[in-house]
């Protein structure tokens, strides 16, 4: 009996003390507020560049001071372009998103955090800071030494035989250290329309590839 009541109080004491555990662990977290990687912020305040910007070059030193204000260890590892619209097109200028992301070392939260940067070269300002967590990781630097630039792209693929713009174009750009590739479609959404697909070699400036894709087809 002596047996069977102090084992009682052993298991008593010690659900006592895992509840004051659990209870000190949730205060802590609640007063410290949630991981950085389990944040979401999608800031679509505009905000004027400080320079103008033309080019995906130009506006990295930009995309890359406001990242690492949300993390002082962003890393680039993303840039896609959008062109939509004749407008933007025959001007060169459309919006350039640039994907930063962070590692998380600690012991709780998405294994990284993700920030997005959009510059719009057409109103020359900031148009979005989207930041969230990464449940999968594994985010890889992206390299910055690439050669073509948006102009150079456009004098490439226009110069293609396979190449047409149709009524209302749209033009995405993911530039890549020895490649880039070039999906020229229709806005409003570029992946639901007829779409054709140019892979640039940078060293070169020559077209590897071509391929098209019928309507609905879903991206790679």
């Amino acid at each position: 009996m002596k047996k069977w009541r102090l084992a009682s109080q052993i298991i008593g004491l010690l659900l006592m003390v895992t509840v004051i555990v659990l209870a000190g662990w949730i205060a802590f977290l609640y007063i410290r507020g949630p991981h950085w990687t389990l944040q979401e912020i999608d800031d679509r305040t505009a905000r004027p560049l400080p320079i103008t910007i033309s080019s995906v070059k130009e506006g990295l030193p930009v995309a890359t001071a406001l990242a690492q204000k949300w993390r002082q260890d962003a890393v680039l590892s993303g840039i896609t372009v959008y062109l939509k619209g004749a407008e933007a097109i025959k001007g060169r200028k459309g919006e350039i998103a640039y994907d930063y992301y962070a590692v998380n070392n600690d012991s709780w939260g998405h294994p990284e955090g993700i920030c997005e940067v959009t510059v719009d070269m057409m109103k020359q300002a900031i148009t979005r800071i989207q930041v969230r967590g990464d449940p999968r990781g594994g985010n890889v630097p992206m390299s910055l030494d690439w050669s073509l630039e948006i102009a150079d792209i456009f004098e490439i693929i226009e110069s293609s035989k396979t190449f047409t713009y149709s009524d209302n174009p749209m033009v995405i750009i993911h530039p890549g250290t020895r490649r880039c590739s070039v999906t020229v479609g229709s806005a409003p959404d570029a992946w639901g329309a007829e779409r054709v697909e140019f892979i640039i070699n940078n060293s070169t400036k020559q077209i590897e590839s071509v391929r098209q894709f019928p309507k609905s087809t879903m991206p790679r």
